[in-house]
């Protein structure tokens, strides 16, 4: 089976040669020359696949030094995708062209689909995101080693009673207003609503989704048969500003697992991770919502929004993934210059929200990194320390299963999982008369 996907999808040789020799300046005559032995090695197949993994990670550690010099955002595309192409001739080797291989055993497969995710975590979707293809591939080969959990009892649940919500609702909350929500609004009406510059809460938008209704809703267990050994990056702790925040690769069934389980006390949360670009199949559970074609620009026909929206401007949405347990936070933050919208797929969140305009009010942190978050402690706010606290105005709610909740740009916002949750968000560039003033 296998065999067969590789004879007819596997890159050839000559396709490692074209993109690592279209980096040669940057990679220099010593590293050509040693990325060229190696791929003979592939080709002729004759040593073990623990002798070829190791000349592979000769190279593997010098890119790796590489990927690790300075800021990510820095990092030159062209360490990434040799990082990603080594990792998946290490793969191709172990399952394909090493003339004496390993058997092909569910820990071969599931070492095999990790190496995979590595080269797309750390390093890139080379060759038309062979490595993702070929890790779906894999990962159908060992489902049937997948058993679907009896014991729910044990996790914490996506369901919310009605009490806890009126709790939540009902705690004293300073100077906030509930949330407006809207039936489905048409796109006019939507572009109408976002003239406004105040959040809001769209009802009845995505019933249509798999991910919301049918045999491919997003729970623990059709997570788990679908993408349990997929590796994901995992954040460690309840929100990102804690003194013990920190971040681990893990398999999903190792998330779920350790992190869902009602005795854990400990959070995980897979938070703002762009998980399509690795696992494109889920992108087929989800529909991007018409919301994100308009850009609030009123000069233009509403009607023809959807129409004229090219391939450029939808290229440029960005989506995240958030799946974590209950008690996950996003600290009182802002995002950027762009429009978003949080869409609730199974679960409930409680989300606070303050206009730019209550950027004095929200003391900022004067570090660069955490500069678009506020020192706040929503939970436990201490006014004698943030006196000014008193004086911002702002919205709250609860986002529902089903629902989206639009944050229009410099909007800070405060989320918790009142429950186990996924979300999608969805970001998208809006018309500049929209961006308000911080202050």
């Amino acid at each position: 089976m296998i065999q067969q996907y590789l004879d007819q999808n596997a890159p050839h040789t000559e396709d490692f040669q074209q993109l690592i020799q279209s980096y040669h300046l940057e990679f220099g005559v010593i590293l050509l020359r040693d990325y060229k032995h190696l791929l003979e090695k592939y080709d002729e197949g004759n040593i073990s696949c623990k002798d070829f993994t190791i000349h592979a990670n000769y190279i593997l550690q010098y890119t790796w030094e590489k990927l690790h010099t300075g800021h990510w955002k820095n990092v030159h595309i062209c360490w990434r995708k040799l990082y990603a192409s080594l990792k998946v001739l290490i793969v191709l080797y172990n399952l394909y062209k090493c003339n004496n291989p390993t058997p092909k055993s569910d820990d071969l497969l599931k070492e095999m689909i990790s190496q995979l995710d590595y080269s797309l975590i750390m390093g890139y979707a080379i060759f038309d995101h062979f490595a993702s293809k070929l890790a779906n591939e894999l990962h159908k080969m060992i489902r049937m080693d997948l058993i679907q959990s009896n014991e729910d009892y044990l996790y914490v649940s996506f369901e919310l009673n009605k009490s806890h919500e009126d709790d939540v609702m009902n705690q004293v909350k300073v100077n906030l207003v509930k949330l407006d929500r809207i039936n489905c609004p048409s796109i006019e009406m939507f572009n109408k609503l976002i003239q406004l510059s105040k959040p809001f809460i769209i009802t009845n938008a995505i019933n249509f989704w798999p991910a919301y209704y049918n045999q491919h809703k997003w729970t623990l267990n059709y997570w788990r048969m679908n993408f349990g050994y997929r590796l994901i990056p995992i954040e460690i702790g309840t929100k990102y500003t804690d003194d013990n925040w920190g971040q681990k690769l893990l398999t999903i069934n190792q998330f779920i697992d350790k992190y869902f389980r009602l005795t854990n006390n400990i959070k995980g949360y897979l938070a703002q991770y762009e998980i399509f670009s690795q696992i494109p199949e889920l992108q087929n559970d989800i529909c991007i919502p018409d919301y994100c074609t308009v850009t609030g620009d009123l000069y233009t026909e509403v009607n023809d929004v959807i129409h004229n929206y090219d391939d450029n401007n939808m290229n440029s949405i960005e989506m995240n993934i958030w799946f974590g347990p209950n008690g996950t936070i996003s600290p009182l933050h802002h995002d950027n210059d762009r429009a978003n919208l949080l869409t609730q797929i199974n679960g409930f969140k409680y989300v606070i929200l303050y206009p730019a305009s209550q950027t004095d009010y929200l003391y900022a942190y004067h570090e660069d990194m955490l500069c678009n978050t506020s020192r706040i402690d929503l939970d436990n706010v201490d006014f004698n320390e943030f006196p000014e606290f008193s004086k911002a105005h702002g919205f709250h709610g609860i986002l529902s299963p089903g629902e989206m909740l639009y944050i229009p740009p410099r909007c800070w916002h405060y989320v918790r999982s009142l429950s186990a949750s996924f979300s999608v968000n969805f970001w998208w560039n809006i018309s500049s008369s929209l961006i308000p003033p911080w202050r």
